[in-house]
């Protein structure tokens, strides 16, 4: 309906959906369209857009869609979305590192014992330790 009421034409038109939450909109949408890997929609779009200037270039995006990694393109015209697209990458990494380093510092408080292994199970191998199984058996490895 917006496209009609813009009056862009189909074919002067694309739609890029990421595979999450927002994957089914290329189908409802009856211009041409393109699922992109996780995270990278914006590089695709972008790559459209410099393609083809005039193109009309649509970006529908789930939660890991719009600040995901995905950035360089290496094109000069796009030095400007590739720096938003390093900047949401860092942010991405640094929540995740963050998170991960918190939930670890967590666990290893609450788990008893802590989560590592005492460093004599890993010497004999965690197979028979805490498993009570043995691997490669005859094997060297």
């Amino acid at each position: 309906m917006a496209l009609a009421e813009l009056q862009i034409q189909r074919d002067k038109a694309v739609v890029f959906s990421g595979i999450g939450c927002s994957g089914k909109t290329a189908h409802f949408i009856n211009i041409n369209g393109m699922h992109v890997p996780h995270g990278r929609l914006l590089t695709y779009a972008q790559g459209a857009k410099i393609a083809n200037p005039k193109l009309t270039v649509i970006g529908t995006a789930g939660d890991g869609d719009g600040l995901g990694i995905g950035a360089w393109t290496g094109t000069p015209e796009g030095l400007e979305q590739q720096a938003i697209n390093i900047i949401a990458a860092v942010i991405v990494v640094s929540y995740a590192f963050g998170v991960t380093i918190s939930l670890l510092g967590i666990m290893s408080k609450l788990w008893p014992g802590g989560i590592r292994v005492d460093p004599k199970d890993e010497d004999i191998g965690l197979d028979v330790t805490q498993h009570g199984e043995r691997a490669y058996i005859g094997k060297e490895i």
